[in-house]
């Protein structure tokens, strides 16, 4: 069955109208307002179940607050986590969680640059579409599955206002949606299980999200040859490709230096004897993304070399590289020495631009202790301080040395190759 069957097979999923689109009359109060504080909106609203819009009189149609506020609050967060979808007029926006789980517009675009040769997909685990709509836009077709109704009928309208008329939107369960297409109906099937527990705590591990993807893998593969997962940044890589065996690639995603998602690649087959590991820090500040593909194999047979003392520069790596476990191969890609081998911190005295991660200049160190500190630096009595492979935490140590938060010096509190306790004074270069 192809994905735009309409016959009764799929009739009965298909996602009724969106009560909570707004009326013209809602819509035009609420581009006056998109810009207030939403908690002061709700006190104009008089946390009314309704109310009239100004210069009509009682046989006009009543703004909804529930409406208004939601959408008001909704555009705001997609200003900041999906700009495009901001800009564009007549979106509807759902309850807080959906956009707080939903993809960023970077985040998405990054996925959409994953499909390869891929002409019908379907995401089985819609949300609010952010990922399909960027991944499907030079695809001949595409499915959106989600379980909730009013989502589901939220997206539908939205689809439309973005123009992505050929996305079927439809409402149901994985298995059931599944069982509906043909054997290879889809080139990729895409999967952002949902995290949260009974309890509404997020989850870990693999087993305890939903859908089950490790007991749906026989159907997918059924379905398409190529499956991409959106994981927990919180997952451990290791334990994932056990239970995962036919990965080929992990894209492991971070956002000005915040890991948020890792990606899964699996292809239908036996298991490769390698995974390609990928790591990119996105910026959304406009400046160049940092990127890093390797072989897993090669990075864990990555031998790391040593210095003993600080150089003129000192680099940390970005999140993405560090959740990857990379700490060993980036000695071996760039001219760059591990000051601990539990540290996570380099050195070197050529300055390297490309380096991905954080980068600044030496200006001096001095062991750790609070009178050779003060000695070394008298006029030091404010800087950022970091703590990297040292038993004090951040707090203990500013309280000791005496510093107030901030400044144009960043300090890192750090152990040697011998052992030592140091700090080390920076100025930051990137």
């Amino acid at each position: 069955m192809s994905l735009n069957d309409t016959n009764a097979a799929w009739s009965h999923m298909m996602p009724a109208g969106a009560a909570l689109v707004p009326t013209p009359e809602e819509a035009a109060f609420i581009a006056e307002h998109l810009s207030d504080d939403p908690s002061r909106l709700a006190l104009t609203l008089g946390n009314t179940s309704a109310v009239k819009p100004n210069g009509t009189n009682g046989s006009k149609p009543a703004i909804r607050a529930q409406v208004v506020l939601r959408q008001v609050q909704g555009y705001q967060i997609m200003r900041r986590k999906v700009p495009s979808w901001a800009s564009t007029s007549g979106l509807c926006f759902p309850h807080h969680l959906s956009l707080e789980q939903c993809s960023s517009e970077a985040t998405a675009r990054y996925k959409a640059s994953l499909m390869g040769p891929s002409r019908r997909m379907a995401d089985l685990t819609g949300g609010l579409g952010v990922d399909l709509a960027f991944m499907a836009v030079n695809l001949e077709s595409a499915l959106y599955l989600e379980r909730q109704p009013e989502l589901a009928a939220i997206v539908q309208h939205n689809y439309k206002q973005l123009g992505l008329h050929h996305i079927v939107v439809r409402v149901g369960e994985a298995e059931t949606a599944l069982s509906h297409l043909e054997k290879d109906a889809l080139d990729l099937i895409y999967l952002d299980p949902t995290r949260r527990g009974q309890g509404g705590g997020k989850v870990v591990a693999l087993a305890d999200c939903e859908p089950d993807v490790n007991k749906l893998m026989p159907i997918l593969f059924d379905k398409a040859p190529v499956l991409l997962f959106k994981l927990s940044p919180m997952l451990d890589i290791t334990q994932a490709l056990r239970e995962l065996p036919q990965t080929h690639e992990v894209h492991v995603v971070a956002v000005d230096n915040e890991c948020k998602e890792l990606l899964f690649l699996l292809k239908r087959g036996d298991p490769p004897t390698d995974v390609t590991l990928t790591c990119v820090n996105l910026k959304t500040g406009g400046a160049q993304e940092e990127l890093l593909s390797v072989s897993r194999q090669v990075a864990l047979d990555s031998q790391p070399v040593f210095q003993a003392t600080p150089g003129r520069y000192l680099y940390e790596p970005n999140v993405s590289l560090l959740k990857a476990g990379l700490f060993d191969y980036v000695t071996t890609v760039f001219p760059v020495f591990k000051l601990h081998p539990n540290s996570h911190l380099y050195t070197a005295d050529t300055w390297l631009p490309d380096f991905p991660g954080r980068g600044f200049e030496v200006v001096g160190w001095s062991p750790y202790h609070p009178k050779k500190v003060k000695q070394a630096w008298p006029e030091l009595v404010k800087a950022n301080l970091s703590c990297r492979h040292f038993p004090e935490h951040v707090d203990l140590v500013r309280k000791r040395l005496k510093l107030s938060d901030g400044g144009d010096d960043y300090l890192f509190a750090t152990t040697l190759l011998d052992a030592s306790r140091v700090i080390v004074r920076t100025k930051k270069v990137r």
